[in-house]
């Protein structure tokens, strides 16, 4: 113990010597591990760490991390970490937490303990969380370390203390996850408190079915606990307990013969009813399922020509009548699913509910169940609660109009939605009834006929969406309005500052960037985004698009402007629209014949320039290649198809690919429907829906992908002209539709 004190006191004399000549040395005189400090930092911050494996400070050398920063032993931890150097990690950690101070000390206490946790050394956890507890002092923190300090009494049992400092936590604003009421079941039945049965009720009555159940079961059982509640609870446990390992195959079996006896005190407030609905989905069993709920609601006859009263709480009988009305429409039950969910719609009083019946009615209604789509739209949409949940519905049935060139309905559809919140539906519709209008599909109506009047609106309902550009190229340069140019670029190019400000998160988080951690960096960030100011957003956001990570830097750049209402600045806009292989896309513009803002485009939106990417479909790197797709190219190429993460094979291919189907197309629009949906499938589609100009061809075609497709390409590729280019939005539309702007206006 001497020996320790000892060598405490010696380290502590040597941080304060090298905080005294970090103080009064210039930082270039300084070494760090035997290398100049600034040469040792510079390599760090371009993520050059290999030569770290090569020094080997001494434990009383490595104090010597503090003359990076009062951080850098807590940011070398990750360094030595992608290293596979874990001794050397943990070392760093140690030192942070002992020596160090500020949000880098508390960090590194709580990493020493999610060590502890993950290694299973419950003993040295609560030991170790007691001393952690005591250098805390953000909330947070504390928090975060009480978690694991309950974690680690609860393994060892020791259930009296887990109890008092259960109901500190709570007291001070932790989170009653289920975890923590499982700790609060079981140790309350270790202790045999009065009541403990209770909690046990409590935990699976609330919520979803979660593994926290199936742990209080089991605890249950081993315990030889069971015997001290009622059947019926344990069959409730029991079904929960299912229901969250995923068995429904065995749930239902003994929820068929328990929910119809199961106490409405059981049900109330609980989502049994609606898991015991999915579970039939799950086991592909949906008439039985509809049938059973449907009884279940209706209620049982217990003999021969007895009334049948429904058992459940109001809420679990409308829920059960929801789930019955569902099942029956996966079996093509329409009038009967009908029937029901216009039962729940009439009764409920949740309005999360009331819009989900509301979705499966109009679904309904567009197969031929119930109304007419239309009578049932109009009949309802003024009482949707939350509108964005039917955007895609109705989305479809716009195109399923326009494919069937149902002019008349497209109309009654704009009349009805043409005030909707939904900005992009809106905006299409109004867009769509100029069009059909100045085409001579639908007569002109007093007051939305005219053409002009119409494009305007679509202009205002989605300013810098894809048919406000549209009608804006329709609308020529003589109107008098706001110029798309000038809702793109500011009228100067102000300046953004990215100066980091001085709070001591803010350095917290930069230092990840100061390191060569940019992509540590960015998830700090957005776990801290309350804690920092703007403009280190945007500074970080530079940083990582300096860095090449795109992706992260786009997405961090629409995250702030999405809640910026000032005009852009151009800096911004750099951020979000970035020239990502830059040199290489330029490149193969030149030699395709293809303007670069599309390419540029293109590999924005299919990847965000992150050349790892791979989709759900197996779709790979920048350009998103299938690697079939990609072999078939590059053979034509006489290349090898090789590593397609590779980013400069990948756009030679890609681009390849897309300059083909274009050569074949002749349309950029068609050349992108047939990049994202198959050559085949656009052959089909011009074929269904010949004789419709371009523009609708493209809002005709059933894919909701591959039309959103053809729109997010042509907005990135205006922004790109325009910020790179200087070129007017028109222009750019002129490239993607230039027979019908030319018909329309006349040149």
């Amino acid at each position: 113990m001497l020996a320790r004190r000892s060598s405490f006191l010696k380290n502590k004399l040597l941080f304060l010597i090298a905080s005294l000549t970090l103080t009064c040395t210039p930082c270039r005189a300084s070494a760090i591990w035997g290398l100049p400090s600034d040469q040792f930092g510079e390599r760090l911050r371009n993520g050059d760490f290999s030569f770290l494996r090569d020094l080997e400070p001494g434990e009383q050398e490595e104090v010597e991390a503090f003359r990076l920063g009062p951080g850098a032993p807590y940011y070398l931890h990750f360094i030595f970490m992608e290293l596979g150097l874990e001794t050397r990690a943990r070392r760093m950690l140690q030192l942070q937490w002992s020596q160090g101070s500020g949000v880098w000390k508390e960090k590194a206490g709580l990493l020493l303990l999610g060590q502890l946790q993950a290694e299973g050394d419950y003993v040295e956890l609560e030991r170790r969380s007691g001393e952690v507890l005591r250098g805390l002092s953000h909330p947070g923190h504390r928090l975060e370390a009480q978690r694991l300090l309950l974690e680690a009494l609860f393994r060892q049992g020791k259930d009296a203390e887990l109890l008092r400092l259960l109901s500190e936590y709570e007291s001070a604003g932790g989170a009653p996850s289920p975890e923590l009421k499982l700790y609060r079941a079981i140790s309350s039945c270790r202790l045999e408190r009065p009541g403990w049965q209770g909690l046990f009720n409590s935990l699976f009555r609330e919520g979803r079915s979660s593994e926290a159940q199936a742990r209080a079961l089991s605890f249950l059982e081993q315990e030889d606990r069971t015997g001290q509640f009622d059947p019926l609870e344990l069959d409730f446990f029991r079904i929960r307990s299912l229901l969250s390992g995923g068995r429904a195959a065995e749930a239902l079996p003994l929820a068929e013969a328990a929910l119809p006896k199961l106490p409405a005190s059981l049900l109330a407030g609980s989502s049994l009813i609606a898991e015991v609905g999915s579970a039939y989905f799950s086991a592909q069993d949906p008439a039985k399922g509809a049938d059973y709920l449907l009884g279940l609601a209706e209620g049982f006859p217990q003999t021969a020509g007895q009334s049948a009263i429904s058992r459940l709480p109001a809420a679990a009988r409308l829920t059960a009548l929801e789930m019955a009305g569902r099942l029956y429409r996966s079996q093509d039950q329409g009038a009967k699913a009908w029937e029901l969910l216009d039962r729940v719609r009439a009764e409920t009083q949740d309005p999360a509910q009331k819009d989900r019946v509301c979705w499966f009615l109009l679904d309904l209604a567009r197969k031929g169940s119930g109304r007419p789509f239309l009578e049932e739209l109009e009949g309802t949409v003024k009482t949707w609660y939350n509108p964005w949940y039917f955007s895609e519905l109705l989305e479809e049935e716009i195109s399923a109009r326009v494919a069937a060139g149902r002019w008349d309905e497209v109309h009654r559809l704009y009349l009805v939605l043409r005030e909707s919140v939904l900005e992009t539906i809106s905006s299409r519709l109004s867009y769509l009834e100029a069009r059909l209008v100045s085409l001579g599909l639908i007569a002109a109506e007093a007051g939305a006929g005219d053409p002009e009047k119409l494009f305007q609106e679509a202009i205002a309902r989605e300013p810098l969406g894809y048919y406000a550009w549209l009608s804006e190229a329709f609308l020529g340069r003589g109107v008098s309005r706001p110029s798309g140019a000038d809702r793109i670029l500011p009228p100067s190019e102000r300046v953004s500052s990215f100066q980091a400000e001085d709070s001591e998160w803010e350095r917290f988080v930069w230092g990840f960037f100061e390191f060569g951690l940019p992509g540590r960096g960015y998830e700090e960030l957005q776990s801290h985004r309350s804690l920092v100011g703007e403009a280190l957003k945007l500074r970080a956001a530079a940083e990582l698009k300096a860095r090449g990570y795109f992706l992260e830097s786009i997405r961090l750049t629409a995250a702030y402007l999405g809640g910026k209402k000032a005009q852009r600045t151009l800096q911004e806009l750099e951020l979000l629209y970035p020239l990502g292989y830059g040199e290489d896309i330029r490149r193969l513009s030149g030699r395709e014949g293809i303007p670069e803002e599309v390419l540029f485009a293109l590999v924005r939106e299919e990847s965000h320039f992150d050349p790892r990417i791979v989709s759900h479909a197996g779709a790979v790197g920048l350009t998103q290649l299938m690697p079939e797709t990609a072999a078939e190219v590059a053979g034509q190429m006489r290349l090898e198809a090789g590593d397609l993460k590779d980013p400069r094979l990948n756009l030679e291919i890609g681009i390849s690919h897309f300059s083909s189907l274009l050569s074949r197309l002749g349309s950029i629009p068609k050349a992108l429907l047939a990049y994202n949906a198959g050559f085949s499938r656009l052959r089909g589609w011009e074929s269904d829906l010949s004789g419709l100009p371009g523009d609708l061809l493209v809002e005709a075609v059933p894919f909701r992908e591959s039309r959103h497709y053809v729109r997010k390409i042509l907005v990135s590729a205006i922004f790109y002209a325009s910020i790179y280019r200087q070129r007017q939005p028109e222009e750019t539309v002129g490239l993607f539709y230039p027979r019908v702007i030319a018909l329309e206006s006349g040149t």
